[in-house]
């Protein structure tokens, strides 16, 4: 969870008696607080309190200071010039001492970035020793270059755009680092799409990347849950790389796919051919909105669904219907026969979005509920229906 909002460092310090609200405290009750609260409580409550708090906060006294810094500097997120600067300036004015409190850094989009500015954040970095997570959420990406050898011991999540230039610095990096769980690989807006050297991370549990990347996963050990994929119009190696993620995969695995074609007879074919076990199969759109689904499309799809031997829940998002001029209530009627009739062939279904609405199988057979139909919703109703506590990461930032 990212804390606050886009960066602290904004902020102008404030007196420790200033009333705002959400932070009223006589004397009197302030000293009550300190004496009788353990340490553990007063920093429960502070995580439910804004960066501007927090900021008020570490000027009351030195104990909460002591509490309340390592919640301010917990997560570090930078997406304009302007933060990187105040950053930047703050770590120099402390001497790097906050590093040690900083656990989750990501930069976001920045362009026209100075090559002065680029060094600080490098030099930064290798200092961040207690960091688990760390995210170049931009197509121009200087840092990893300057990484050089450094090493976060401590690292669980990964993400970043990969230009074909990195294609061995990434996975240099990443090979030191086999503590990480979480990996996001895409690629830029380069013609050239990069081939990675073989990367391995035997910890390895949510993937979310460029469908030609997969082969670049040297991985033996089948605990991979949930898996993002997406495919370019230039992609085509379709079946090899199912193949390879089912290699990975661990029981009651979630695949969400992003490929235009992803309606198709076709790629659904593939992925009950590769991975017939899959438990979650969700199917997005990426490059265009609005691919049809045609009758002859629904039929064949139920063909393969019969090949599933433990699909739970089947979802397609931003694919339109192939008939027109329809009412509301001939579409819902439409749209009933086709969850009714793929569920008949397809046993453990037990829900299905299609056409924006979420339909989910009862008692009296198949249901539409209230509002859209979101990967989010399947995933509770799956981890419900299976009485496990697991919580799938899909990211959406293209």
């Amino acid at each position: 969870m990212w804390h606050g909002s886009n960066f602290f460092f904004s902020l102008q310090a404030r007196s420790p008696y200033h009333h705002h609200p959400g932070m009223v405290l006589t004397r009197r009750a302030y000293k009550s607080i300190i004496r009788w609260l353990p340490n553990e409580v007063l920093s429960e409550v502070m995580l439910w309190a804004t960066q501007l708090d927090l900021v008020a906060l570490c000027q009351t006294s030195r104990l909460i200071n002591g509490l309340a810094t390592p919640l301010l500097y917990h997560t570090i997120s930078l997406g304009t010039i302007q933060g990187i600067e105040r950053f930047t300036s703050s770590m120099r004015r402390h001497r790097l001492s906050k590093c040690h409190h900083v656990r989750r850094f990501r930069i976001k989009e920045i362009l026209h970035i100075s090559q002065n500015l680029v060094e600080e954040i490098a030099s930064i970095l290798p200092h961040l020793c207690h960091l688990t997570s760390l995210q170049f959420i931009s197509q121009y990406n200087p840092f990893l270059e300057m990484l050089g050898d450094a090493h976060f011991p401590n690292l669980t999540d990964f993400r970043c755009f990969v230009p074909p230039k990195l294609s061995s610095s990434v996975p240099a990096f990443l090979n030191r680092h086999t503590t990480i769980q979480s990996l996001y690989l895409c690629r830029t807006d380069d013609d050239l799409v990069p081939t990675l050297d073989p990367i391995h991370l035997p910890n390895l549990e949510h993937i979310s990347m460029l469908g030609s990347f997969v082969p670049s996963l040297v991985h033996n050990n089948k605990n991979i849950a949930d898996m993002c994929i997406f495919w370019y119009p230039d992609d085509d190696d379709v079946a090899n790389i199912l193949a390879a993620l089912s290699r990975m995969s661990s029981i009651n695995h979630a695949l969400e796919v992003r490929f235009d074609r992803s309606h198709e007879p076709w790629f659904i074919g593939h992925v009950a051919k590769h991975m017939s076990d899959v438990c979650i199969l969700t199917c997005h759109g990426l490059c265009t909105w609005g691919g049809r689904m045609s009758t002859d499309d629904i039929l064949q799809i139920a063909d393969h669904l019969k090949n599933f031997t433990n699909l739970r829940v089947l979802e397609f998002l931003d694919f339109k219907e192939d008939v027109e001029n329809l009412s509301e209530s001939q579409r819902t009627e439409r749209d009933l026969s086709i969850v009714t009739y793929w569920g008949g062939v397809c046993g453990p279904l037990f829900q299905i979005g299609l056409h924006g609405h979420d339909w989910e199988f009862r008692d009296t057979g198949w249901t539409k509920t209230a509002g859209s139909a979101t990967p989010r919703m399947l995933w509770e109703s799956h981890r419900r229906y299976l009485g496990t506590g697991g919580n799938p990461i899909t990211v959406q930032e293209q």
